[in-house]
């Protein structure tokens, strides 16, 4: 087992002794996951888990459909894979490499691949390093490598819904013999992109929600307000046409009585043209007095007796009487006399 392994086994162990509301910070697994690939099955186990799950890969490591299942199980905070291999997954070679090639020794080793290995560089995961278990000469250096079929992780990352890793492999030492690969890759930036991609779409999708409802709501409380504002303006505009109607009403009950007064009152040009009428020429009238209800008149006549029975039979006039007793006027051959009269209204005037 190596180092790494045995680190992680260790930790698991401590993690599986705290208490489940207190595993979540102590958990060394978090926002990582491990898959382990064994001939034709790939186990996923998610963080803090026990047990894994398992599916079976095509055979020769083809590709598969991604699998919801596990998908689900992929956290959302993922940022790291650990992956294990076991030993017939993986190809470890050791050879000799001039010392020239050590400033590039990754290039060199790529270049070497399809001599060592029945692959070329394109179609392995690789990582190579100095062997330090074999002594170097002053010409030769000792390097190793370990190669990982390409198909056979794309497989796997396919089924979780990840993209390919853009770095190799972190290894910074070959595996003893017999024993797994274990290896850390960091999620590509395509997955941690869809991943905040998603994460944006959510976010934005919310935000839209409640701009919308927000807008529903000022909409609603605008309509409310100016429907409350029509409301005030139109019982202000009903009190007015209220306080019109009254003072229109009053305005045609004070023209209905004029009107009525009018008609019922005799005016003073109809009793000037009845006197005229019906008065003779020898008769003078020094005065004349005409009100709402009476005439008065004073004046001289050589027979006021007739003038009595003259007045009577005009159509304004009635109630006809001498209100002071008939005197000789000294200066001329006539009789002073003051008679008075009552008006009949127009109405009554038009009925006789």
């Amino acid at each position: 087992m190596t180092e790494s392994g045995f680190l992680r086994w260790w930790l698991d162990q401590l993690a599986s002794l705290v208490p489940a509301r207190l595993s979540l910070p102590w958990s060394a697994n978090n926002g990582s996951l491990t898959i382990e690939i064994d001939q034709q099955v790939l186990t996923v186990i998610p963080p803090r888990a026990k047990e894994g799950i398992a599916i079976e890969l095509a055979t020769g490591g083809g590709g598969v459909d991604e699998n919801p299942a596990l998908r689900a199980r992929v956290p959302k905070d993922l940022n790291a894979v650990n992956v294990r291999l076991a030993p017939h997954e993986f190809l470890l070679r050791r050879f000799p490499l001039p010392v020239a090639a050590r400033p590039h020794l990754r290039d060199a080793v790529g270049f070497q691949l399809p001599k060592v290995t029945p692959f070329t560089a394109s179609q392995v995961y690789y990582a190579c390093g100095i062997d330090r278990d074999v002594p170097s000469s002053d010409d030769l250096v000792n390097v190793w490598v370990v190669a990982v079929p390409r198909r056979r992780v794309l497989a796997a990352l396919q089924a979780l819904g990840l993209e390919e890793p853009e770095t190799p492999p972190g290894i910074s030492h070959p595996p003893a013999a017999g024993e797994w690969l274990d290896f850390t890759w960091r999620v590509s930036q395509k997955n941690v992109a869809s991943q905040t991609r998603h994460r944006l779409l959510w976010v934005g999708a919310g935000i839209l929600c409640i701009l919308a409802a927000g807008l529903h709501l000022y909409n609603r409380q605008a309509t409310r307000d100016s429907l409350s504002e029509t409301l005030s303006d139109l019982r202000r505009q009903s009190a007015e046409v209220a306080g019109i109607r009254e003072r229109l009403a009053e305005t045609s009950a004070r023209v209905d009585w004029m009107n009525e007064a009018k008609n019922a009152s005799v005016s003073t040009l109809d009793v000037l043209d009845v006197l005229t009428r019906e008065l003779e020429d020898d008769t003078w009238l020094q005065n004349l007095e005409v009100t709402r209800e009476k005439v008065s008149l004073q004046g001289l006549s050589p027979a006021p007796a007739g003038l009595i029975e003259k007045l009577e039979g005009a159509p304004i006039l009635h109630d006809v009487r001498f209100e002071s007793a008939i005197t000789q006027d000294p200066r001329n051959s006539g009789s002073r006399f003051s008679i008075s009269a009552k008006l009949r209204s127009a109405v009554e005037g038009s009925g006789s």
